[in-house]
């Protein structure tokens, strides 16, 4: 495949870190991603691009992994199905995130909005559903929050401190108030705590989740 199919083409300068996003949404303007990737940046330097028609890499693995008796997307089938693919093997290093209309369902979960797999090199991969998101806000902050998860906020270090401010729900995330990296169960709550930190005009990370994300070293 060719590496302008990959979003490469017209980039002369990249960044060490990078974020392809694969688009296949029709509900989601592709805005909304580039922003919360660019409160990333304003962190850390990070590049990101879109790639071009993604349906024509990823529409077969989502038809294979559609469950029409559910009306859902399995989400650990199409990860484990992409990440097989050579197409994801050339990107190595750089963040993947792949934004799709299905609703998805995980092992032991009805539901889930989507979610973050790291891998053993580079950044990892985001999946994210748009079938249960309730406005603008609402998607913008659920996607700050994935892409947080992908840079390692809250770390693994905060655990082992007593004002590390974190819990396990899902994962690990964030107990600090008003950060996008707090975890919350419903659509409704989730809802509600984007609508929350709308009306405070709080910033997207937390003083400990900026420096989770600053300090993240990225594996090679």
């Amino acid at each position: 495949m060719e590496v302008e199919y990959l979003g490469r083409k017209n980039i002369s300068k990249m960044t060490k870190d990078h974020v392809h996003v694969f688009d296949m949404s029709e509900r989601l303007h592709i805005d909304a991603t580039f922003d919360a990737l660019e409160d990333i940046n304003q962190i850390r330097e990070l590049s990101y691009s879109p790639v071009g028609n993604p349906d024509v890499f990823l529409q077969d693995y989502i038809n294979r992994n559609f469950n029409s008796s559910r009306n859902q997307l399995n989400s650990e089938g199409l990860m484990r199905d992409i990440l097989k693919t050579s197409e994801m093997k050339q990107l190595r290093r750089d963040g993947k995130i792949i934004i799709v209309d299905e609703d998805l369902y995980g092992e032991g979960l009805n539901w889930c909005f989507g979610g973050f797999m790291g891998t053993m090199i580079g950044l990892g991969f985001i999946l994210l559903s748009t079938a249960r998101l309730q406005d603008d806000c609402h998607a913008r902050d659920l996607i700050r929050h994935e892409v947080g998860h992908m840079f390692s906020a809250p770390s693994e270090k905060r655990r082992q401190k007593t004002n590390g401010n974190v819990y396990d729900n899902l994962g690990l995330h964030c107990g600090n108030d008003l950060c996008v990296m707090q975890q919350k169960d419903t659509v409704d709550s989730s809802v509600e705590y984007s609508h929350q930190r709308a009306r405070s005009n709080a910033d997207s990370y937390c003083g400990q989740c900026i420096k989770d994300i600053r300090d993240y070293e990225v594996r090679e």
